[in-house]
């Protein structure tokens, strides 16, 4: 018997009483309980901020600390020692925190890649001046480089073993996985039409996608394209950015969704345009709908995708009007695809999407921690 501790933000992001899981963190957190649970060789505790619960079915013990860590890293990782202290765990494993102990599951980028990464190099001076002391404590909690981090994707690993100097053979890429579907019926819309995610609208790349179907327009192709925008200020500015391009006709704006089966099933192609984008859940979700992607050649997932194979891959550049035009093209590329062809890239989607399964993700993080053992 083994005993494990997972420290996670928030079982009741996790396990939302109406079902619905926001963002791809909480999801992951969600998967990993209930494999780790599942185990029964395994002894499970949970170190959280919040909790609708007090206990839960196969978790040994939840300590819910009553507040978010986010709002106070130093305190929650204080207490969330004190209480392992307490315990003689074998394995310390947390996702999307960065405590200064135990192994990380990690889906986000440092804050000095995002530094770098910004659009111009003006840009890019003032945020390092301006995040100086939040960088220097992201370096102190990571200052421990005995554990193991598990990144998302390879573009991912390499942002943790060159900016923070962690040993190679303890950063592992581990590719998350998607709910397995039966093939679905191939069904193209007419027109094509596009779809995106644009929760966060700078970095998600709303602004982009929206700048490409101004061009589209222009180029009078035939296209329709659906965006899922948060109801915020974001979202309303983005809607007032699609209005003063007179995109009304083109693209119809949707509040977040219930289930995002229905909104693949309306849509030919994801568009994932993201800055800084770890991995992105949402292509693999879209391939097991038969969906394919295009994607930024910045985010993670762009490393599972054979361009014009599986899904669709362009260059994002530091110049906006480059990585513009580099999208355009290539959503103008889709739009002027067989359907044949298209059809062909769609079912080699969904068989991409087989090759990724939660089990096979939890499964490498078990081995390496050598919980298979």
């Amino acid at each position: 018997m083994k005993k494990i501790v997972l420290i996670l933000d928030s079982l009741t992001k996790m396990f939302p009483a109406n079902g619905k899981i926001h963002g791809g963190a909480n999801r992951i957190g969600r998967y990993l309980i209930e494999y780790f649970s599942a185990i029964p060789d395994i002894k499970l505790d949970i170190i959280c901020g919040t909790s609708g619960n007090e206990s839960m079915k196969r978790i040994n013990k939840i300590y819910s600390l009553g507040f978010c860590p986010f709002s106070d890293m130093n305190k929650f990782f204080e207490k969330a020692q004190e209480i392992i202290h307490q315990n003689n765990y074998d394995i310390i494993l947390t996702s999307d925190l960065f405590p200064p102990f135990g192994n990380i599951i990690v889906h986000s980028h440092t804050l000095m890649y995002k530094n770098q990464n910004c659009k111009n190099i003006l840009e890019s001076f003032i945020q390092r001046f301006l995040r100086r002391k939040k960088t220097e404590q992201f370096k102190r909690l990571f200052a421990n480089k005995e554990r193991k981090i598990f990144t998302v994707s390879k573009k991912l690993a390499k942002d943790y073993i060159e900016n923070l100097k962690f040993n190679p053979e303890n950063v592992i890429c581990v590719y998350p996985g998607t709910d397995q579907k039966e093939k679905p019926k191939y069904i193209r819309q007419t027109p094509i039409t596009f779809g995106i995610v644009a929760g966060n609208a700078i970095n998600k790349g709303g602004y982009l996608f929206l700048g490409a179907v101004f061009l589209l327009k222009l180029a009078q192709k035939n296209f329709k394209a659906k965006m899922i925008v948060t109801k915020s200020k974001k979202g309303s500015t983005i809607e007032s950015f699609l209005n003063f391009l007179r995109l009304q006709d083109k693209v119809e704006i949707l509040p977040e969704q219930e289930g995002m089966t229905e909104f693949y099933k309306k849509i030919d192609c994801l568009v994932l345009p993201s800055l800084n984008e770890a991995f992105g859940l949402v292509l693999t979700e879209a391939a097991s709908m038969g969906k394919p992607t295009l994607v930024s050649s910045t985010a993670g997932s762009s490393e599972i995708i054979t361009n014009n194979e599986n899904g669709f891959i362009f260059e994002r550049s530091k110049c906006f009007f480059r990585t513009l035009y580099n999208l355009f093209k290539k959503m103008e590329q889709i739009i002027n695809t067989p359907q044949e062809n298209f059809e062909k890239i769609s079912n080699n989607a969904y068989i991409l999407s087989q090759k990724y399964t939660w089990d096979n993700f939890f499964e490498k993080i078990a081995k390496e921690l050598k919980l298979n053992t």
